[in-house]
């Protein structure tokens, strides 16, 4: 990991419970942070005490709370001694805007710029290299990587995802 400049670095949240016996834990984050591409945290009760930890694995767990697994931390006890930490990441990995995709828009109208209304929001995967949006489209389940150039606009009153598919992307789902 490259030098650490606490002024890069902003808390999302703090570390819960362990999470089953392989070492995950849960991290609850504030609802108005997205993060994005997530591949490595700061973890400590101070910023200036914190270790830098890499990611394994992340997946939602409620509204507010995801699962993470961190590289080094593999049992239960482990991650029970983490718990009450609070997570810092770096900035250019943090979205504060109403922009961020989260677990609130599963159930959202699907608008594509070009092809229109196409279905609804069925799940959203947070993985450690991209969040990938999950729907259905003329019986086949597509997976839409979610970043500034799909996602246009998320309106919360009306429950729409205006995006921008890229060109061939649903035609490889429909072959």
């Amino acid at each position: 990991m490259a030098a650490i400049k606490q002024q890069d670095w902003v808390s999302i949240g703090r570390l819960g419970a362990a999470h089953k016996l392989s070492g995950a834990i849960k991290l609850h984050v504030d609802e108005s942070i997205g993060l994005k591409k997530l591949n490595a945290v700061l973890c400590g009760k101070t910023q200036s005490q914190a270790l830098p930890y890499s990611i394994k694995n992340i997946k939602p767990f409620t509204n507010h709370a995801l699962i993470i697994e961190l590289e080094g931390v593999s049992s239960r006890e482990q991650a029970q001694q983490l718990s009450g930490n609070t997570i810092w990441c770096n900035k250019k990995y943090v979205e504060q805007s109403e922009q961020i995709v989260s677990e609130k828009i599963i159930g959202y109208t699907i608008i594509d710029v070009q092809k229109g209304e196409l279905s609804t929001v069925d799940d959203i995967y947070f993985l450690p290299a991209q969040t990938l949006m999950l729907f259905q489209f003329q019986n086949n389940e597509i997976m839409l990587p979610c970043h500034e150039e799909t996602i246009i606009k998320i309106n919360h009153t009306q429950k729409e995802v205006l995006v921008n598919i890229p060109e061939g992307l649903l035609e490889v789902y429909l072959k």
